[in-house]
């Protein structure tokens, strides 16, 4: 693969590095047309991903045609087959946040005041993808793209739509995307909507803050267990409508004939608890901030702690919309103009 020449209709691309590999196939850096220009080309062999990358292809061109460039969503150039292979091609960026936080930053999280702007993109993005009707269904920080660390510190933009989809109703029941940012909704089985990128995002947010995944889970199970113990319970109107509740639920019937549910026994296993016990933990000052800063750091960490309560609401239905985030103090700033004055 190193290397190797790709042709395509429009010209030859020369491979020059492999910048990552999956089950889809893998993503090499390469030169097009013998110029210095470098694009990322998304290479698929496999013909069942084939059949999948056509439908991002679909979802891609889509979007490039409603403004998705003026929305933080990566720039997607066109597609082709070549060998039996199909290529999607897209503008060169530079690493994702995972690899941000673990390698550039050697573990240490992110602060207030850089995960402002990176959720300040992402929720434009997001606003652009519900105003299209269409839900991403994996965002997590691998999928976060920053365009480049040294010249554009923490500017960013979405990528990956190989699980994106227009029709909730189809895919109501199953359980796409990465575990750990998966809704309680999805889990349950229940009817969802795009509520379920907000609340990934949510996840994504206190991960940089606290530099370790917030609700692990090795199972579906595990998962639901632990959104529980980490933000209560879910609405029974969501677990009524689950296809999945019963799984991890017993059902009790009250004498008015309502439905109440709780927690099956467990095997006795434990699952990975949650770093933290409370969102309320997010409150505590980080040590060494200076004195003169403490106060406006709490009044931020309290508006972060609001926001993220609203994005992982356990009720989708009450779920903070995207364009309620773009208006949110925590990203206005608007309870510091207060301290301030």
């Amino acid at each position: 693969m190193l290397g190797d020449t790709i042709s395509s209709p429009t010209g030859d691309y020369q491979v020059t590095e492999i910048l990552g590999s999956g089950s889809f196939g893998k993503v090499a850096l390469c030169t097009k047309n013998q110029s210095t220009n470098l694009v990322a080309l998304k290479i698929i062999e496999d013909e069942e991903s084939i059949t999948a990358s056509k439908d991002e292809a679909k979802f891609l061109n889509m979007m490039t045609g409603l403004g998705s460039r003026e929305f933080n969503i990566v720039n997607y150039s066109g597609c082709f087959m070549s060998s039996k292979r199909f290529c999607l091609e897209f503008e060169r960026l530079d690493m994702d946040i995972y690899n941000y936080m673990e390698d550039y930053r050697e573990d240490i999280p992110l602060s207030l005041m850089e995960i402002r702007p990176i959720m300040q993109q992402m929720a434009e993005a997001l606003y652009f993808l519900k105003c299209i009707g269409l839900i991403h269904s994996d965002i997590k920080p691998e999928n976060i793209m920053l365009v480049d660390h040294d010249q554009e510190p923490l500017r960013v933009k979405l990528i990956d739509f190989g699980l994106a989809f227009n029709d909730p109703e189809r895919k109501t029941g199953g359980v796409t995307g990465t575990l750990p940012y998966t809704s309680p909704e999805m889990l349950l089985g229940a009817p969802f909507s795009h509520a379920i990128d907000i609340w990934a995002l949510g996840c994504v947010a206190v991960e940089m803050l606290i530099g370790e995944v917030l609700i692990e889970g090795e199972s579906e199970a595990d998962l639901i267990r632990n959104i529980v113990s980490l933000l209560g319970k879910v609405p029974d109107t969501v677990m009524n409508s689950g296809r999945h509740t019963t799984k991890y639920f017993d059902s009790i019937s009250s004498p008015d004939q309502t439905r109440t549910w709780s927690p099956k026994s467990t095997d006795g296993t434990k699952c990975e608890p949650c770093p933290i016990k409370t969102l309320k933990e997010l409150l505590k000052v980080p040590e060494g901030t200076p004195l003169e800063d403490v106060p406006a750091e709490e009044r931020d960490r309290a508006c972060f702690v609001d926001l993220i309560s609203q994005m992982l609401n356990t009720d989708p239905h009450q779920r903070i919309t995207p364009s309620s985030i773009l208006q949110h103090p925590f990203l206005t700033l608007s309870h510091l103009d207060r301290y301030d004055n």
